[in-house]
């Protein structure tokens, strides 16, 4: 929901031009989400982008409190090789 949220509003105008070129249904939070090739996403953008990232968050806090994550020392920088 993310990807296809972010690529059409953000990189193609509003409107969903996926690579594949098929439309895509997608459910959250029991309401299902139309994109349709080459037609404007607008299905109350702002309100859906706020739950969203209300359950990134959530998601997020719930990994780092887990108590393997938790009781870590540190996570290095996988880029890095010293």
């Amino acid at each position: 929901m993310l990807r296809h949220i972010r690529n059409t509003q953000l990189h193609l105008n509003g409107v969903f031009s996926p690579h594949d070129d098929k439309d895509v249904q997608i459910s959250y939070r029991e309401v299902v989400y139309h994109f349709e090739v080459g037609k404007p996403f607008n299905n109350a953008i702002w309100k859906l982008a706020a739950s969203l990232a209300d359950d990134l968050l959530d998601s997020m806090l719930r990994v780092v409190k887990f108590t393997a994550v938790s009781n870590l020392e540190r996570i290095g920088d996988p880029k890095k090789t010293t």
